[in-house]
């Protein structure tokens, strides 16, 4: 799985979101927004729709929707699912 820092170094949207993710919703604080990102793909990667994929493929589709899950709330209400 990427950390937060490789997606930021990364293209199309994912600086942006890293950016939302960190900045807005995670005041800044690397360590929080990481540990959260982390808890999301793994959520995702233990399912049983991933059991049937590459460990590659099932990582890197977990990142995507790891993404897309959190952005909306994000940008939309600076609001992570994990934080109380």
């Amino acid at each position: 799985m990427r950390s937060l820092r490789a997606l930021h170094d990364g293209d199309k949207d994912e600086p942006r979101f890293v950016e939302a993710f960190v900045e807005k919703v995670h005041q800044g604080k690397w360590d929080s927004a990481e540990d959260h990102w982390e808890r999301t793909v793994m959520a995702f990667l233990n399912t049983r729709e991933m059991e049937k994929l590459s460990a590659a493929q099932a990582t890197e589709k977990a990142e995507r929707l790891a993404i897309t899950t959190l952005w909306y709330p994000a940008k939309r209400w600076g609001r992570c699912p994990w934080c109380s």
